[in-house]
């Protein structure tokens, strides 16, 4: 919802040249992910290998890849302006045009 807010044309649970993503705009040729506890190293904020290796080969294919931790999200779940702003910055670090 919050990223549909962005105009984009998203498709939920996506398959990506091989990669499960949670959202996927094809005409951007993006795909959002959200990594849980389980992407990352010991209960800390270091990403797992598959991770880094599966954002790199998306990026390799072309794909905008834009990942959502869990540990960066959660603090903002109830906070709607925060949201959008934190959701707005890792879409224009993708470079993704969205609408101000």
């Amino acid at each position: 919802e919050e990223l549909e807010s962005f105009g984009l044309q998203l498709q939920l649970s996506h398959m990506a040249d091989g990669y499960m993503v949670n959202f996927a705009d094809c005409s951007e040729k993006l795909a959002v992910i959200v990594d849980g506890p389980a992407q990352f190293l010991n209960e800390s904020h270091e990403p797992r290998g598959t991770s880094t290796l599966r954002d790199r080969q998306l990026c390799a294919m072309g794909w905008k890849v834009v990942t959502v931790p869990y540990f960066e999200w959660d603090p903002l779940r109830l906070l709607a302006g925060p949201r959008r702003m934190y959701l707005q910055e890792l879409l224009s670090l993708a470079c993704v045009r969205t609408p101000s």
